[in-house]
């Protein structure tokens, strides 16, 4: 394991993919989780409790990543995948950025906004959200940039 500030499952996770091993969510599992304030791993979940108290006792907001932000990059990484079946996807479309990168929200306006959106595309199918994104995207890159 490497020796980074980062929960073991996080890390175990990150190894078996970096090593080219693929990782799939069972339906099955059940989490149970506790809201213990002292953990075990340094970076877990009892230091991000312990954050996110601090941040509600001083009504200081909890920033993360918008979601625009999320939903470009999750696309993106949903072209990724389509186009590189057998490859580990880079950890830049698959983690989440921190500190955001300029493009910070308050969390609840960001679930909020996140919600509205998988509503919209809860219908369509895969293929068709890929269509979209691609779509998107090329439409983007269409665009001249021009020089200042």
């Amino acid at each position: 394991m490497p020796l980074k500030r980062s929960s073991e499952d996080v890390a175990i996770c990150r190894a078996i993919v970096q090593s080219g091993g693929r990782f799939r969510h069972s339906h099955r599992v059940r989490v149970y989780t506790s809201a213990r304030l002292l953990g075990r791993a340094q970076g877990g979940l009892a230091d991000a409790l312990v954050w996110w108290h601090g941040r509600a006792r001083d009504a200081a907001p909890v920033l993360v990543e918008s979601a625009v932000a999320a939903e470009a990059r999750l696309s993106k990484l949903g072209l990724w995948c389509l186009d590189n079946p057998a490859s580990v996807p880079p950890a830049a479309l698959t983690v989440t950025p921190e500190p955001p990168t300029g493009q910070a929200a308050e969390i609840h306006a960001t679930l909020r906004t996140l919600r509205e959106r998988i509503e919209t595309l809860r219908s369509l199918s895969l293929a068709a959200r890929l269509e979209l994104v691609d779509r998107r995207f090329k439409k983007c890159s269409a665009v001249p940039v021009l020089a200042a």
